[in-house]
């Protein structure tokens, strides 16, 4: 609200700002407001720039739609404003189903770019489309990758109309940091998927689609040409092609993984527990942060299921994993006493997901937790985060012994001369 007052009173002080007729226009309307009133106020760009970046930078949509509104409006004021909120206005900007077309025909003013290009198509750097359902064409999809590609540095597919003819426009989007395309529903070959990413040299962060290798077989050798700087890896939806084809391929080839991959996530995808066990014994050694959920083929009543996680990962510094594929044994033998490798693991943060979901008895618990740090498990541990499944709570003797694990956990960084600020066991329910 502060921002949009300024705003609204810059608008009046730099009128002059604004083409003749409209300045005439408003002294002629204005001749009872005193001569200081009527005088135009310069304002250096320093000071704009000084405004413009007080409005959030969120990712959450709500505030994102608010910034977007609010630089519209400053770009309205006058050409001074317009200048230096537009490059900050089309950076990122808010699409949603009622402002796509007229987006597409900012961006896009004709079919072929030689024909009439726009300056605004280079000062967009992400382009969201999650939002977007039944609006525009996987053509016009394409269209708008072409237009962007010479400074898109994020990117994330539409569900409907994102297809085959996209890859070869995402192919030259060779800016790219991040992808995206988890929520394409067009099942694409694992070829043509390969020989897109291969142009991305710049990629980071990587999403899979969901259908990707959808008709591929054991019989289909197709190696994927990894982007040479891939570090963040997010795998969902059908994943046989690539254990087909990279992670244990059929022929006896070497494993072919991204070498530069420390960040994994799995999650609502059909691979089974050996599966899972097979990519992590294979990844784990090199990755630092991992999260497993939502696994539709895992065993419903094996608790067990990933108790051995931090050997096969022996540098994670950060997991989140569902309450239900571990057990009381993730750091304790029958004992219960602490296993040896958690006493020099690196684990730093531990999100534990769905806790309540199953009623199990030897799920991890707080009384493990206070076992952990008073034996000295986990040395490095900052911050572990429970998130309780609907309808599930602890109760009150529950929620004093996840406050003893906290106290222990703030001990044993104490301990290691680290700062506790910052160091909590944190109970969240869900809603």
């Amino acid at each position: 609200m502060v921002i949009e007052t300024l705003i609204s009173r810059t608008r009046s002080l730099s009128i002059s700002s604004q083409p003749p007729s409209l300045a005439e226009s408003f002294t002629s309307s204005s001749s009872t407001t005193s001569s200081s009133e009527r005088e135009p106020t310069f304002l250096p760009d320093e000071v704009v720039l000084q405004i413009i970046a007080y409005l959030p930078d969120s990712r959450d949509r709500r505030e994102w739609r608010l910034a977007q509104t609010t630089l519209h409006a400053a770009c309205l004021v006058s050409w001074q404003w317009y200048n230096v909120a537009i490059s900050r206005l089309y950076n990122r900007p808010f699409l949603y189903g009622n402002n796509f077309e007229k987006f597409v025909k900012t961006i896009c003013p004709s079919l072929n770019a030689h024909v009439r290009k726009s300056d605004l198509a280079g000062l967009v750097h992400e382009l969201n489309m999650s939002a977007l359902v039944h609006q525009g064409s996987k053509s016009t999809t394409a269209r708008l990758l072409g237009r962007t590609k010479a400074q898109l540095h994020s990117y994330v597919a539409p569900q409907a109309n994102f297809g085959i003819n996209c890859l070869a426009a995402l192919s030259k989007c060779t800016a790219l940091r991040d992808l995206d395309l988890s929520l394409v529903s067009e099942a694409m070959t694992y070829k043509e998927l390969s020989n897109t990413l291969r142009n991305l040299k710049h990629l980071h962060t990587l999403a899979w689609p969901r259908s990707a290798g959808k008709f591929s077989t054991p019989e289909t050798l197709v190696r994927m040409e990894w982007p040479p700087k891939l570090a963040n890896l997010r795998l969902s939806g059908d994943l046989y092609a690539l254990m087909w084809n990279d992670v244990n391929p059929q022929d006896g080839r070497p494993t072919n993984l991204p070498p530069g991959l420390t960040n994994l996530t799995i999650q609502h995808c059909a691979l089974d527990l050996h599966s899972v066990k097979l990519l992590l014994t294979l990844a784990g050694p090199q990755l630092k942060q991992l999260s497993i959920t939502d696994m539709t083929r895992f065993p419903s009543r094996q608790p067990s299921a990933l108790d051995e996680i931090l050997e096969l990962c022996p540098d994670l510094e950060s997991l989140a994993i569902s309450h239900t594929y571990l057990s009381d044994g993730f750091a304790l033998d029958e004992s219960p006493a602490i296993l040896s490798y958690t006493l020099t693991h690196p684990l730093r943060r531990l999100k534990i997901l769905d806790v309540g979901a199953d009623g199990f008895d030897d799920r991890i618990g707080a009384s493990d937790l206070e076992i952990w740090f008073t034996d000295g498990a986990f040395p490095f541990m900052e911050m572990i985060e429970v998130h309780c499944c609907p309808g599930y709570y602890p109760g009150d003797e529950e929620r004093k012994d996840w406050i003893m694990a906290e106290t222990l956990l703030k001990a044993n960084a104490e301990k290691m001369g680290r700062e506790t600020e910052g160091v909590s066991v944190d109970l969240f329910k869900a809603f």
